[in-house]
């Protein structure tokens, strides 16, 4: 797709966002501990940053529409296995495997 890109925190938002462009548009996920130790995920994806403005907002506000609701589910799934895997092996970083030279 090579967009200019968009970097969120919210999970549920980019699970939404890979429903809307396909898991191909995950780039990689971050995790890292914040200041007072809780921890943040920055999840990195390929897709128009102004595209993905609009839909946060309409996320935010409840208007994103959702049309397979299983569809979305399997997004929500394969982003936390592989944030569930992360913390497991001890990784802060996940590279989609299409996205490794």
């Amino acid at each position: 797709m090579s967009s200019d890109g968009f970097v969120t925190q919210g999970v549920f938002f980019a699970a939404a966002m890979l429903y809307v462009f396909t898991e191909d548009a995950l780039i990689k996920i971050e995790q890292a501990r914040d200041d007072r130790g809780f921890e943040q995920v920055s999840v990195h994806l390929d897709i128009p940053s102004e595209d993905a403005k609009i839909y946060h907002e309409q996320f935010l506000a409840g208007e994103l529409n959702i049309s397979h609701l299983k569809s979305y589910c399997r997004c929500y799934s394969t982003l936390t296995r592989n944030l569930r895997d992360m913390r497991k092996q001890g990784m802060t970083v996940f590279v989609t495997p299409a996205w490794v030279n």
